[in-house]
């Protein structure tokens, strides 16, 4: 029966920079959470991932100590702490290759719960979302117009959209194509039109470099701001 107490791991330059390059920590004694200092190997961007059957992986959460955020990668370096409880193995993987090596060192331990309890207080922007804020100026019809274009192998999530006319205008704010199932807002402005939208739950791209789009129709000069956050795999 094993009992550690914890476990240390990585060496310096370790993380090569190649595309899918890996350093693994396979949990074999069931340690439950994981810190470690990440030197991201130097122009490229790493993923944190885990596998609870050693075949198939998906994001893991780490939070980064000196941003306080929560966070699925890193392209910085820095220290970083989670939790692998029930995970077979742990990894950080290269998904935009860099040119030098990085390094990956840390300690995996057995004691987890109350830490992981304070720190999930965080406010929702730091939980692994990259937030922003995309505003436009539009003048007549438009068709088409790009008004936001995701990071590499990210998805944009809309939570909030603020519209205005001078003039009326039908508009249609929508996900990559303007057809049905890819509509994310579908109206008519009048002349004067000042509405916020809050979406209770916000509305997730359906494909990853999905670009969100504009088009109206009508004689009013279409201005907003579009509000939300990009995720990654």
């Amino acid at each position: 029966m094993y009992n550690e107490l914890y476990k240390d791991f990585g060496s310096i330059g370790n993380l090569a920079a190649a595309l899918n390059s890996k350093v693994e920590f396979e949990n074999l004694t069931g340690l439950s959470s994981i810190a470690f200092y990440l030197s991201v190997p130097l122009g490229s961007t790493v993923t944190f991932e885990s596998s609870f059957d050693g075949i198939n992986f998906s994001s893991a959460t780490m939070r980064g100590i000196g941003t306080n955020g929560y966070t699925h990668s890193a392209s910085l370096s820095g220290d970083f702490i989670g939790s692998i409880l029930g995970a077979k193995i742990f990894r950080v993987r290269v998904s935009i290759a860099g040119t030098a090596a990085g390094t990956i060192m840390g300690r995996v331990g057995n004691q987890v719960g109350i830490l992981e309890g304070i720190e999930h207080s965080s406010a929702p922007h730091l939980y692994g979302y990259e937030t922003a804020k995309k505003d436009f100026d539009f003048v007549g019809a438009q068709t088409a117009q790009i008004l936001w274009d995701p990071g590499a192998g990210k998805k944009f999530v809309v939570s909030d959209i603020v519209l205005s006319s001078n003039g009326n205008a039908a508009v249609t704010i929508f996900d990559e194509t303007n057809s049905a199932g890819n509509i994310i807002y579908k109206g008519k402005l009048i002349n004067g039109t000042n509405i916020p939208i809050n979406l209770r739950v916000p509305i997730e791209s359906i494909a990853y470099a999905n670009k969100l789009k504009f088009t109206s129709v009508g004689v009013g000069d279409v201005s907003g701001v579009i509000v939300g956050y990009e995720i990654i795999p």
